[in-house]
């Protein structure tokens, strides 16, 4: 990690932020509470796979009121000490075919199907993070946030967005 930071420490986009965001702001991840945990409970695609020897999604949220105490215990411990649970980090991992040539092992990608559980302390981890950054980032930078994209600079900048001709 150290070697990535020193790497791209110059990167003109690193630059940028470092110009528009104080050096005193820091992150750190913080306990949840219960509404939280059910929140993203709720939120669970039951279509979504989980691994073999994993609870069923449909279970955990059938059972949110149990679960729910369970991971807002587990998810703030392993905020405080740091540590995130061994058993969450097991998951089933599939070839997925990508291209033409069926017969060929370079035509396949690897997809790890997680624990429902590992799933909720991602989301859970995504909300900090997210929240943290996002007024931070600029508004050019639109891939993979959520309500960003071409049509809201068009609008920020009062433009009418016209179809190609």
């Amino acid at each position: 990690i150290f070697n990535i930071i020193d790497k791209y420490k110059n990167h003109p986009s690193i630059l940028k932020i470092k110009e528009n965001v104080p050096d005193d702001i820091s992150f750190s991840f913080r306990p949840v509470d219960f509404n939280a945990v059910i929140d993203e409970i709720s939120n669970l695609s039951l279509s979504k796979s989980v691994p073999v020897e994993s609870i069923p999604t449909k279970i955990v949220k059938e059972n949110s009121d149990i679960f729910g105490q369970k991971i807002l215990i587990d998810f703030n411990n392993s905020i405080r000490t740091g540590l995130f649970p061994t058993n969450q980090k097991l998951a089933d991992v599939i070839p997925i075919f990508k291209n033409t040539e069926k017969h060929h092992k370079e035509n396949y990608r690897p997809v790890s199907i997680l624990p429902v559980l590992s799933k909720i302390f991602e989301r859970l981890m995504f909300h900090q993070l997210n929240d943290f950054m996002n007024d931070k980032l600029s508004i050019f930078l639109c891939g993979f946030r959520k309500g960003m994209n071409v049509q809201k600079l068009y609008t920020f900048y009062g433009r009418k967005m016209e179809k190609a001709p």
